[in-house]
C-alpha cells in the first residue's frame, strides 16, 4: 500500500489504521510536481524546481551556444523553456528573502551564460535586466507574497495569510 500520513502542527501525531495496517508517518510528499512538507516550508520545493530548471537550461545550450540565433529568440526561448520550470508552484510557496535571492542568483547566472557574459566582463545585475528585459517579471507572485507577509506581520498581528 502507497497511502502514507503527514500530520500538520502537531508533536504526536496519532496512528491511523486501514484495512487493520498502520499508515506510514511522513514529514512530505510530492503532489502535482511540488513538495509540500509538514513545516510549510518551501526549501525542499525550491531547490528541486532549481535542479529540475538548471536540467532544462543546460538541455537548451546548443540554443545558447549558437551564433545564429538572436538575442531576443533566445530570451524567448528562456522564458517559456525554463522560467516556468523554476516557477512552477511559486504562487504558493512561503517564501523568504534567502530564497528569492537564491532564484535571483540562479536567473541572472542563465541570462549571463545566454548573452555570454562571463567571469572578466563586469555588469550589474541591473544593466544585465536591462539588457534582456528580464528583470520585473521574475518572482512577481513570489515579491508580492513576501510583502504582503511582511505587511501583515507589521500591521495586523493576528492575521495570516492562506492561499487557497
Amino acid at each position: 500500500m502507497k497511502t502514507e500520513v503527514m500530520s500538520l502542527n502537531t508533536k504526536h501525531p496519532h496512528r491511523i489504521q486501514l484495512d487493520d495496517k498502520n499508515l506510514m508517518n511522513t514529514n512530505s510528499f510530492t503532489y502535482l510536481g511540488s513538495i509540500v512538507t509538514s513545516d510549510g516550508g518551501a526549501d525542499e520545493d525550491i531547490m528541486a524546481r532549481l535542479g529540475k530548471a538548471r536540467g532544462a537550461f543546460i538541455r537548451l545550450k546548443n540554443i545558447w551556444k549558437s551564433t545564429s540565433i538572436s538575442r531576443k529568440t533566445k530570451m524567448r526561448v528562456y522564458n517559456s523553456c525554463v522560467l516556468p520550470v523554476l516557477l512552477y508552484g511559486a504562487e504558493c510557496w512561503r517564501i523568504t528573502e534567502k530564497d528569492i535571492n537564491k532564484l535571483f542568483s540562479f536567473h541572472n547566472g542563465c541570462l549571463r551564460r545566454t548573452l555570454k557574459i562571463f567571469w572578466p566582463v563586469k555588469i550589474s545585475n541591473e544593466n544585465l535586466h536591462e539588457i534582456t528585459n528580464s528583470g520585473v517579471q521574475l518572482l512577481p507572485l513570489a515579491i508580492d507574497w513576501t510583502c504582503a507577509m511582511k505587511t501583515n506581520k507589521q500591521h495586523h498581528q493576528g492575521l495570516s495569510l492562506i492561499h487557497i
